[in-house]
């Protein structure tokens, strides 16, 4: 069974691949280009949606995210040496910086005839590229769906103290954000 992977460069997603390559059939690992929305635009969207006292505390937590290095230099301790090992991987299954829908990431997936595309953090996907593998079009959450979906859900459910909350969902691929049919 072939598969391909579809994830960001951080080192812990480059711990996952190098995981996933050892236990499977790893033909293609796509890096797609990264198109992040302002915070502003963010900020005015939930404050639209949940008001201005919603909108300083998020403020207020994303501050403290960014200056926090405590969990940068946490995740650099744990993965640093999956950086060397994914230095290792041949450059001829890796493909950078191409935009995630785009006709030549779909083209390369039935090139190179992949059965399952798994996605760990590597953008939302579109129909096409959800239907483009043989068999199937995963995705791993870091939270367990559908009571924590988006970024960041292990520290909103200890922020929630509900720690009973911090795990993974594995599910099918949807064009909504973490909204698949739940496998595990």
């Amino acid at each position: 069974m072939k598969v391909a992977l579809i994830t960001n460069k951080s080192l812990r997603h480059k711990y996952w691949v190098c995981e996933m390559m050892t236990n499977f059939d790893v033909s293609l690992i796509v890096h797609p280009v990264v198109v992040k929305k302002s915070f502003y635009f963010l900020l005015k969207k939930k404050i639209f949606n949940y008001g201005y006292i919603y909108g300083f505390l998020k403020i207020i937590s994303v501050f403290y995210n960014y200056t926090n290095r405590s969990i940068k230099v946490a995740e650099y301790k744990a993965f640093l040496d999956y950086d060397k090992k994914y230095k290792a991987i041949p450059d001829n299954i890796v493909v950078d910086n191409l935009e995630l829908n785009s006709e030549e990431v779909i083209n390369l997936i039935a090139k190179k005839k992949i059965d399952v595309v798994c996605f760990l953090g590597g953008g939302i996907a579109n129909n096409d590229l959800i239907n483009s593998p043989n068999i199937a079009c995963l995705n791993f959450h870091s939270g367990i769906s559908p009571y924590y979906n988006g970024s960041k859900t292990i520290f909103h459910a200890l922020s929630d103290f509900r720690p009973n909350f911090c795990g993974g969902t594995l599910m099918k691929m949807s064009e909504k954000i973490d909204g698949g049919d739940i496998l595990l």
